[in-house]
């Protein structure tokens, strides 16, 4: 890619991301191509896709940034080592498909982790287990930010891939670094329960910041009319829609996880469940929270 390709793609502002996930963004690319097609579908980013590796157990641990792909094979050797390789940024598609090739993943979900409006959801393949989430976190300014995450879990190797740098992952990181977390004595299925953990305790955040919006919009209503309001609660409705399309489906990948039964070990499968339950309390104050908007406007 040259120079001056790079400088013409403009990193989207929160409104425009939001608008990109709702509504769909350059699907008309995947029109008519055969499945499997790795093509990307969603915003272009103003960086240079890369990745990272750790690499632990119970007393160690390494951390390697900006790795090539071809020298993750050697990296990755030695089954006492839980491997995770996070890959940020999916625009490189030669990229996603070097790493997909040296762990041999299917054509279908090399589709899927490129496919940033992929509903979320889970699918068993030959020798490894994929899901499909969306990150969801308020950024400093209060807009609502997600991101499309694929997961992959095989063998002793846990993939992430992600469309932008910055995540919901940083305390697992600090707590590889430091040693001070079950994860490092757990085997790479801990990994990926506390990973899909992060992403729901976001779900938490954005709906409670979600309600302190609705109680501020209420209680301005019961003052009087007020100028903007009704654009307001019309702008609450449509992030509440958002939040609905990322997170009501969670509920069924817990589902098939739990029919599938394979995936975890007897050990995780006990903070499954409590993470499923969370997920439940998650989508009820969603409904509630539509049920309030519908009250306002």
């Amino acid at each position: 890619m040259s120079k001056r390709t790079r400088r013409n793609k403009r990193k989207l502002n929160a409104k425009e991301r939001l608008a990109a996930k709702l509504f769909g963004d350059n699907r008309e690319e995947t029109l008519g191509k055969p499945p499997g097609t790795a093509i990307h579908v969603g915003p272009v980013y103003d960086f240079d896709p890369y990745l990272t590796l750790f690499r632990y157990h119970a007393g160690e641990s390494k951390e390697f940034d900006r790795v090539d792909p071809k020298d993750l094979p050697q990296e990755i050797k030695g089954a006492d080592y839980v491997n995770w390789v996070n890959v940020e940024g999916l625009h490189n598609v030669k990229l996603i498909q070097e790493v997909a090739k040296l762990f041999e993943l299917h054509p279908l979900t090399v589709e899927d982790i490129l496919n940033t409006n992929l509903r979320p959801g889970f699918e068993t393949f030959p020798g490894y287990s994929f899901f499909a989430l969306n990150m969801l976190y308020c950024a400093d300014n209060g807009q609502l930010t997600e991101e499309h995450v694929s997961i992959i879990f095989k063998g002793n190797v846990v993939l992430t891939f992600q469309e932008t740098p910055g995540d919901v992952w940083q305390k697992i990181r600090d707590r590889i670094r430091a040693q001070t977390s079950l994860v490092c004595s757990r085997g790479p299925d801990y990994l990926v329960y506390m990973l899909i953990d992060s992403i729901v305790d976001g779900y938490y955040q954005v709906i409670d910041g979600l309600g302190e919006k609705i109680d501020d919009v209420e209680e301005e209503l019961s003052l009087g009319p007020r100028n903007m309001m009704l654009k307001r609660t019309f702008e609450l409705r449509r992030e509440i829609l958002i939040l609905r399309k990322h997170i009501m489906p969670v509920r069924d990948l817990f589902s098939k996880v739990q029919v599938n039964g394979g995936v975890f070990q007897n050990q995780t499968q006990v903070f499954l469940k409590d993470l499923s339950d969370h997920i439940l309390q998650v989508t009820e104050s969603l409904t509630l929270s539509m049920e309030m908007s519908n009250v306002l406007i």
